[in-house]
């Protein structure tokens, strides 16, 4: 056996990872081509900004099934708290009035 000589080697990269690297746009191409964010990229952002509340129900359920029942009430618990969070954000969002500020007519 023999040891390949650099020389004639080929200088690109022809690895499986920089081969996708090369034929996929860059996100910033893909939302000016489609006139917004993917449905990928929504989704991800959606779960990175949300991860804490995803965490809070999934954890505290994981532990209602294998260790206790008593756990289901702390997942019940944050999932109300979530969408009572969610409800006054999308409220605010669509009367322009901040949460406990009272509505003049």
């Amino acid at each position: 056996m023999s040891t390949p000589d650099p020389r004639r080697m080929s200088t690109q990269d022809s690895t499986p990872a920089s081969l996708v690297r090369a034929s996929t746009p860059p996100a910033a191409e893909v939302e000016a081509m489609t006139g917004g964010p993917t449905r990928t990229a929504r989704s991800v952002s959606w779960l990175g900004y949300h991860l804490g509340e995803v965490a809070g129900v999934t954890v505290p359920s994981l532990l209602a099934l294998t260790v206790s029942p008593w756990w289901a009430t702390v997942s019940g618990l944050v999932a109300l708290l979530w969408a009572v969070h969610e409800y006054r954000i999308h409220h605010h969002n669509r009367t322009g009035h901040k949460p406990g500020q009272e509505v003049t007519r």
